[in-house]
């Protein structure tokens, strides 16, 4: 896929691929690479991973994070058992530095670490005063063992910037965009 690929969820659970060359070439009938109903409600986001193209995660309701490959898009894998209690995922993000951990997130304000390798959780974090309601993890770029949480909370914006290292509290909390 000489221009890359799309990718978009839906509410139905369905995670659809596109030729970006063919669309871009108004091919609409030759577009579509791949179109899977996997998940058992909305997915609700989907993050490509940068040290393999072909490989995409997407998150949905009732715990669910799958692993898709493009090139053989029908069978994604999951990364370990179904957490309890069963909610949506809100966000998921691949780590930048280690090409087979995955973050993800919601909105009890559980994150979870997962190693593709081992195929289980490795770490879990959340806010011990239950302040933040998740919508966004995202991993810094260069060092390994750091990510944010952020909260969907518009009025009162809480970000945490987590060590994994020491992962019982997190190593800094922003409040209110201060």
């Amino acid at each position: 896929h000489q221009m890359g690929v799309i990718v978009g969820g839906s509410d139905n659970g369905t995670l659809t691929i596109w030729d970006a060359d063919k669309i871009l070439k108004s091919d609409s009938d030759g577009a579509l690479i791949s179109q899977t109903q996997q998940h058992v409600g909305a997915v609700r986001t989907i993050d490509c991973n940068p040290f393999q193209p072909s490989l995409i995660a997407s998150g949905a309701s009732e715990s669910e994070v799958f692993i898709w490959d493009i090139n053989n898009p029908t069978s994604p894998m999951s990364p370990g058992n179904k957490l309890h209690p069963l909610e949506d995922i809100t966000c998921v993000a691949w780590n930048r530095q280690v090409q087979h951990i995955l973050g993800s997130t919601s909105p009890s304000g559980r994150s979870v670490v997962w190693d593709l390798r081992k195929n289980e959780p490795i770490i879990q974090v959340s806010d011990s005063s239950s302040r933040i309601h998740c919508k966004a993890i995202a991993w810094h770029p260069d060092i390994a063992t750091q990510m944010l949480t952020a909260s969907e909370d518009d009025r009162n914006p809480i970000i945490q910037l987590w060590d994994l290292r020491y992962a019982t509290a997190p190593m800094r909390t922003l409040e209110r965009h201060k």
